[in-house]
């Protein structure tokens, strides 16, 4: 049998076997992708640099102690003789509360990170969602025009035939043959776009475009959302990027209070050990004493040093911790501000495409019959060429528009759970 070049790439493009395609669920590509990400990759990142970063700021110690050796002689320049060695042990206290404010402004970014890194996996399962259910309608999509094509390349060989033998007019196989090069024009398409969702999901979930991925499963039945009320109210409790701007400008106030107290020095509280050791000659004594003598004392020493905050300012510190507050509160804003329309929008989107398919689906049993009288009454030539053609052409756009509804339910069931920050399902709406 002989195709066009456009429903052989389709054959070729849908036969796992010949492209090395690997069917996977979306669940599959959730998962994969969550792996591969590289944006949920450095989210991640940052959380456990913050946590590593919690560790140093509960440590009750913070600073290491200095140790300080010093050893003293005069012999250069005496003919008697001194010698000292002192040793003493500091270490920096944090008296007034410094250890406390960077555990809690440390352990308020952690919760902003960790927020962060649920905000990317919400964009990732809507992105991947998007990607694998655009790639399941193309796959469906081109079936469909694959049999469509197949069947006007057979109806315009039998239309050569009787048209060579003078048994059908030459307007009905011009007929035919438009009606040929439309289907394959749209089969040529079709390759396009299934090239290009595969290629798409492929990056996602980190397969090789060369060994070609194919979805495997159908897509789900579209659950009744909970009202857009609910879903109003859950979004503002549950989106991830409101909690973490909050947790960053709790995050800056403290920072401020822990910048103001730096500007006040820690005292240092020391701990030495002094030895000196002074040599007398015997000259220095009675005419009786013929050797030298020495005299050896030992101090221990305990004091507090205290630096002159005269340049310890912290403002640029607090400036800095303001800008971020400021940035955050920008944020907070801008996505309490974006909920109300993303939420109303994608809920709507949901709602209309979920009706599509119910519509679709309780006209696929007519659809059906439909296909099959026309088939019926052309074979039996009860049926005119161009009320069969217009037929199976209603029949293939409705097929495809099911199909579409289909798409539109997953993926903006996807981005609306992604506004939300939390499940769509509930009660009607």
């Amino acid at each position: 049998m002989r195709f066009p070049p456009g429903a052989l790439a389709l054959l070729v493009i849908l036969s796992p076997a010949q492209g090395g395609a690997t069917p996977i669920t979306v669940e599959d590509a959730l998962v994969r992708a969550a792996q591969r990400s590289p944006a949920l990759r450095a989210a991640e990142a940052r959380l456990a640099e913050a946590r590593g970063r919690g560790l140093v700021a509960g440590a009750l110690v913070p600073l290491d102690p200095e140790v300080e050796v010093r050893f003293a002689t005069d012999w250069l320049s005496s003919n008697d003789g001194e010698t000292s060695l002192e040793v003493s042990l500091g270490q920096e206290l944090e008296l007034f509360g410094q250890r406390g404010l960077r555990r809690d402004m440390v352990g308020a970014e952690v919760m902003a990170l960790a927020r962060e890194v649920a905000a990317a996996r919400l964009r990732l399962r809507a992105e991947v969602a998007r990607a694998f259910y655009q790639l399941m309608y193309e796959e469906r999509r081109a079936a469909t025009l694959h049999d469509v094509v197949e069947h006007a390349e057979r109806l315009a060989d039998a239309a050569q035939r009787r048209l060579a033998s003078g048994d059908l007019p030459e307007v009905e196989a011009a007929l035919i043959a438009v009606d040929l090069a439309q289907v394959q024009g749209e089969a040529d398409d079709a390759v396009a776009s299934l090239a290009s969702a595969r290629a798409r999901l492929a990056t996602l979930v980190g397969a090789s475009t060369a060994g070609q991925v194919t979805t495997a499963g159908e897509f789900p039945a579209p659950p009744a959302p909970a009202q857009l009320s609910s879903l109003l109210a859950r979004a503002r409790a549950h989106r991830p990027e409101l909690a973490g701007a909050a947790q960053e400008i709790r995050a800056g106030g403290i920072e401020i209070a822990l910048r103001r107290r730096e500007r006040w020095p820690n005292p240092v509280l020391t701990l030495g050990y002094a030895r000196e050791r002074t040599f007398f000659s015997s000259e220095n004594f009675s005419p009786g004493t013929l050797r030298d003598d020495r005299d050896v004392a030992q101090f221990v020493s305990l004091g507090v040093r205290l630096a002159l905050p005269l340049l310890r300012s912290g403002r640029g510190e607090i400036a800095q911790a303001r800008a971020r507050m400021a940035m955050a509160e920008a944020r907070r804003d801008a996505v309490a501000a974006e909920i109300e329309e993303t939420v109303t929008a994608s809920h709507a989107r949901y709602v209309a495409a979920r009706a599509q398919v119910e519509r679709y689906a309780a006209l696929a049993p007519r659809l059906a019959t439909l296909s099959a009288l026309a088939d019926q009454g052309h074979a039996a030539g009860e049926v005119d060429l161009a009320v069969y053609l217009a037929t199976r052409d209603r029949v293939l756009r409705t097929t495809a528009a099911a199909l579409q509804a289909q798409r539109d339910a997953a993926t903006s069931a996807a981005e609306l759970e992604a506004a939300v920050g939390d499940s769509i399902m509930g009660a009607s709406r």
